[in-house]
């Protein structure tokens, strides 16, 4: 789980303050990241009122999938039920490495559950000048999640920093 510089955790919808610390060999090459992986995990709530049609787009930067199947997806009943555990999630519906699929039926009362198996893109290249928490602001990944449906669409947008770890 990504944290904020403090300590708290970085985990509300369309958190802005997560951090990840850059890890570098003694050539000056990033070669792991703490969190080592991040999961985009996103829910819509179809409450249009009628089955709803879903094409899926989640937008990286500072990015790449994490694996040929690094999406996944599920429905479930809003109510009356409970929210399906990550494990479920995996088990479900493989949507490939883009991070783009369509024609995903939401029944009226149903939520769409979306995870997203990522890396930071920064490994392997010469690390950043950044050298604490608080200077991380040159390194920043982002990832923008929309749910079109007919003319409609809703998106949540997440965001860390990272820095290099002394």
């Amino acid at each position: 789980m990504l944290e904020k510089c403090d300590g708290t955790p970085a985990n509300a919808s369309g958190e802005q303050d997560g951090t990840f610390a850059i890890v570098a060999n003694a050539r000056n090459k990033a070669v792991a990241t703490n969190p080592g992986q991040f999961y985009y995990n996103l829910l819509w709530r179809n409450d249009t009122g009628s089955d709803q049609t879903v094409k899926v787009n989640m937008a990286l930067t500072g990015l790449v999938p994490q694996g040929a199947q690094a999406v996944h997806w599920l429905t479930f009943p809003t109510n009356g039920g409970s929210t399906p555990g990550f494990n479920q999630v995996i088990d479900g519906n493989p949507a490939g490495a883009t991070g783009s699929f369509k024609n995903v039926l939401v029944p009226s009362g149903y939520t769409l559950y979306v995870t997203y198996h990522l890396e930071w893109k920064g490994l392997g290249a010469s690390t950043p000048a950044t050298s604490s928490c608080g200077d991380a602001t040159n390194v920043k990944v982002k990832i923008v999640g929309t749910v079109s449906f007919g003319t409609s669409y809703d998106y949540c947008t997440a965001r860390a920093l990272g820095y290099l770890k002394q």
